[in-house]
């Protein structure tokens, strides 16, 4: 892989029911973090499914590797980050 080339990064979030409000709540937090503190970052969007329980996808692009790894674990933006109990057993990043 070419530390130079950008990086995309998806993650399929499953929402428990009862934690929806949370969950959107944290992800916007994030979008505002990442706006604010990231100029690596060259995209972030996240897509709601509607089913039986909300689905969210979440899509990022970073303008190399170096960039992607340093946000993804930023105290601040793990902070802000959506809780795994607010979310089903299928969360995957």
């Amino acid at each position: 892989m070419d530390a130079q080339k950008p990086v995309t990064l998806t993650a399929i979030i499953a929402c428990r029911p009862e934690a929806v409000a949370e969950v959107e709540a944290a992800l916007v937090a994030v979008g505002r973090y990442v706006k604010a503190n990231e100029p690596g970052t060259l995209d972030y969007r996240v897509i709601r499914a509607d089913g039986d329980a909300p689905v969210y996808i979440t899509h990022e692009r970073f303008r190399d590797r170096e960039a992607s790894g340093s946000t993804t674990t930023a105290p601040a933006r793990r902070a802000s980050s959506p809780r795994p109990t607010a979310c089903s057993a299928t969360w995957r990043c």
